[in-house]
């Protein structure tokens, strides 16, 4: 599916997105009104992650390293990994669950999907677990470790005997976050 990005983002957050605009040229990568995945991925260096925020005639792009990118600040944001499977990492969720963007696209060389925040008390409750009780941010293992107990201290969860190894849904329904189905490019 190459959808216009206007049709991957959610009907909730749309007609805001519709009025962002790039507040820096350095780095922006301009696609066009009505550009679809495949343009953007025409851009993504395959040897490194990369990411940015999204808008709606183009994308801001950093670059990071093989295995991961710095994030970005926006309402709608983008990352891209080296190779498969198109999921979050356990980092990326962390970073997103923390973050102000409301809207992700994940790329990987050949899929791409979409996360979108749509249960803000979840988000809340979960964010406030993956800090614990320090007021500084703990290391991304700590936060990682307490992202899976929160998800399978959830008693639905429990209930359904999901393993320690959770899956994209669980941690989605978990944390308030709607995952997108997996598109290929």
């Amino acid at each position: 599916m190459s959808a216009r990005i206007h049709a991957q983002v959610s009907g909730f957050l749309r007609e805001r997105w519709q009025t962002t605009e790039p507040t820096k040229t350095t780095n922006f990568v301009y696609l066009g009104h009505g550009w679809s995945v495949p343009d953007l991925v025409a851009h993504v260096p395959k040897n490194v992650e990369a990411g940015g925020v999204v808008f709606p005639v183009g994308v801001s792009m950093q670059m990071g390293d093989c295995e991961s990118v710095f994030t970005s600040s926006g309402l709608c944001t983008w990352h891209s990994h080296t190779k498969g499977p198109c999921h979050f990492s356990v980092q990326d969720w962390c970073s997103f669950i923390q973050s102000i963007s409301v809207w992700s696209l994940l790329i990987t060389p050949s899929h791409y999907r979409v996360y979108s925040k749509r249960d803000c008390e979840l988000l809340r409750k979960c964010e406030k677990y993956l800090s614990g009780y320090s007021r500084q941010i703990p290391s991304m293992e700590l936060m990682g470790r307490r992202l899976k107990k929160f998800a399978s201290n959830d008693s639905d969860k429990r209930n359904r005997g999901w393993q320690d190894d959770l899956c994209d849904m669980a941690l989605g329904e978990a944390t308030g976050i709607d995952i997108g189905p997996e598109y290929n490019l």
